[in-house]
C-alpha cells in the first residue's frame, strides 16, 4: 500500500499517524480490548478474577513475535 511505501508514505500520511496505525499498535489495541473484557468478566464472576488478571498481564503486543504470528495466520 502507499502507506507502507518508503517513497510514497509521506504523501498520504505522517510518521506519527503511521505509528498510530502500525501493526504492533493495532495488535495492542486488540489486546487492550481482550484485557478489558477479561476484567469485566472477572468483576461479574463469569471468569475467575485471577484469570482476568493473568489475561490482562499477558496482553502486551511487545511480547509477540510478529513474523511468527504472520506465518501462522497465513496457514489458515
Amino acid at each position: 500500500t502507499p502507506f507502507a511505501s518508503r517513497h510514497l508514505a509521506d504523501l498520504f500520511s505522517t510518521p506519527a499517524m503511521r505509528q498510530v496505525f502500525s501493526e504492533r499498535a493495532t495488535l495492542q489495541a486488540m489486546l487492550d480490548v481482550e484485557a478489558a473484557l477479561a476484567r469485566v468478566q472477572g468483576s461479574l464472576g463469569l471468569i475467575p478474577v485471577e484469570a482476568a488478571g493473568a489475561i490482562a498481564a499477558a496482553a502486551h503486543a511487545d511480547r509477540l513475535d510478529l513474523d511468527q504470528l504472520a506465518a501462522g495466520t497465513l496457514k489458515i
